[in-house]
């Protein structure tokens, strides 16, 4: 599925979920309270998650490059 906004076209792929079902209802009154559909938060949580990852990865890859450097 697709959709073209303002001439961009956005592929958006199905996501199956096997989350815990207490983790599901949080994520949907925390949808409700900020007034965001389900999708967008799991979206903006996921970018969120992903960019705190490279984060540590590059945190890890420059502490690495400072003991070899001492070496």
């Amino acid at each position: 599925m697709f959709y073209n906004i303002n001439y961009k076209t956005i592929f958006i792929s199905t996501f199956t979920s096997s989350l815990p079902d207490k983790l599901l209802q949080e994520q949907l009154i925390a949808s409700k309270d900020y007034k965001m559909l389900k999708n967008m938060s799991i979206e903006m949580v996921l970018e969120i998650y992903l960019e705190q990852l490279d984060r540590a990865v590059y945190l890890k890859f420059c502490k690495r490059m400072a003991i070899d450097m001492d070496s």
